[in-house]
């Protein structure tokens, strides 16, 4: 896979509209596997912040991601797997969340809640 990449199935979502009156310079990212719907957001862990210069790298502050089984459902209505130090950490986490979504859920037919129960957990 190219490091680029994104897992099979997965792509990622404009959300050019929703974001267009935010104040926080810091960029959010949503996600979302095509054939079933399940998201991904990556967003700033203090979305009251707006500087952009937190710690973290690039000038970036601590990223939630989280998960849910309507990507373009409501923000809070995902569950918080995991916290990372900037954008690019964020979507590493996520990227590993693709990939133990594909192969659990989507090869080997376990339940999503499973799934995120686990990532959740393992924070």
């Amino acid at each position: 896979m190219v490091e680029d990449a994104l897992p099979s199935g997965w792509r990622e979502v404009n959300d050019a509209e929703h974001d267009s009156g935010r104040y926080n310079p810091q960029p959010i990212s949503r996600y979302e596997h095509g054939g079933t719907g399940v998201g991904i957001r990556l967003t700033p862990a203090d979305p009251n912040a707006g500087t952009g210069n937190a710690g973290g790298t690039g000038g970036e502050g601590t990223y939630q991601v989280s998960v849910g089984a309507d990507g373009s459902g409501d923000p809070s209505d995902m569950t918080a797997i995991g916290d990372a130090s900037g954008h690019g950490d964020a979507l590493g986490v996520a990227r590993e969340f693709m990939g133990t979504y594909n192969d659990r859920c989507i090869d080997g037919g376990e339940e999503f809640k499973s799934v995120v129960g686990d990532a959740a957990g393992s924070n």
